[in-house]
């Protein structure tokens, strides 16, 4: 999964509020750009200069995910399994990363781990716009399915699930904290 960082490029004539207001993912999240002590309104950008709005790859902050599955090689199918390996009963999930590019992070330069995902994480790349939805539905039952299999050979090791009061139990010491 490849993420584009909300950002706009000036035309020389425009004003960022009007930048913003032309690209559709930057109008649903305007209010709160406009808002922000970085971001002047009224700012008009040279020609081509590009400035980005926002930092944080989220989607609620504008971020646009897009399907890097193509980049997948052996190289880094052995570097994640063998990174896996170090993880106590990680058996799926999904890294999030950071590189200083994506030719750096296919040769292994300057990879950062941003955060590590558990079963509980979907795969990003579905949400690609250029995607098809069916395509999304079906990685997702297959995403299900291996979950299952994980889930049926933890039970057959002898792991049980969580009870309800061991969750809730959980969740007030979290709480807590």
């Amino acid at each position: 999964m490849l993420k584009t960082f909300l950002s706009v490029t000036g035309d020389g004539k425009s004003t960022l509020k009007e930048l913003i207001q032309q690209i559709p993912r930057a109008r649903l999240v305007a209010n709160k750009l406009l808002k922000r002590e970085d971001v002047n309104p009224q700012e008009i950008l040279p020609s081509g200069t590009k400035k980005l709005l926002e930092p944080i790859g989220n989607h609620n902050r504008g971020t646009e995910f897009s399907n890097g599955n193509q980049f997948a090689n052996q190289e880094l199918l052995y570097f994640f399994d063998a990174l896996s390996y170090h993880l106590p009963h990680f058996h799926y999930g999904r890294f999030d990363l950071k590189a200083p590019s994506l030719e750096d992070f296919l040769k292994g330069h300057g990879i950062k781990i941003l955060e590590v995902n558990g079963v509980n994480a979907e795969p990003a790349h579905i949400y690609d716009p250029k995607g098809k939805y069916l395509d999304a539905i079906n990685t997702l039952f297959r995403h299900w399915k291996i979950i299952f299999l994980i889930s049926k050979g933890n039970r057959q090791e002898g792991f049980l699930p969580a009870t309800f009061e061991m969750a809730l139990k959980n969740f007030r010491e979290w709480k807590q904290n």
